[in-house]
């Protein structure tokens, strides 16, 4: 449902971003414009756009990511710890992928963690909270 409603918002944020763009005279004038063509309204916002949308993308990896280890946590609460990191080792076999991927590259460009992260977070004795 988060992931759900914060599409919903970042699809109408783009769209008032782009009713924006098109609509400023001040925008299309500076780039020697003395119309406003549609397609240059939108070449221009999606310009503006790319470098917002590379941090909502690693701001989405960052939640997945932290999704994925709450998920993992949960398993291990239950008892599959054993059967959960005996998965995981035949995912990673299965799909071929990095063992073990730089840390930032990782951060910015997988949606789960790494295999290596994931095994240690299961490794990591569990915290009581009291």
């Amino acid at each position: 449902m988060y992931s759900f409603i914060t599409l919903q918002l970042l699809t109408f944020l783009l769209f008032e971003g782009y009713t924006l763009v098109r609509n400023s005279t001040d925008l299309f004038q500076s780039f020697g414009f003395d119309t406003q063509p549609v397609i240059i309204g939108l070449i221009i916002f999606q310009h503006t756009v790319i470098p917002i949308q590379h941090l909502i993308n690693f701001g989405f990896n960052l939640v997945s990511r932290s999704f994925e280890f709450q998920a993992d946590a949960f398993g291990k609460k239950l008892g599959y710890s054993s059967a959960l990191r005996a998965g995981l080792v035949r995912l990673q076999e299965a799909n071929l992928s990095t063992m073990n991927p730089d840390p930032l590259y990782s951060a910015y460009h997988y949606s789960h963690p790494p295999l290596v992260e994931r095994l240690a977070a299961l490794d990591e004795p569990d915290k009581n909270v009291d």
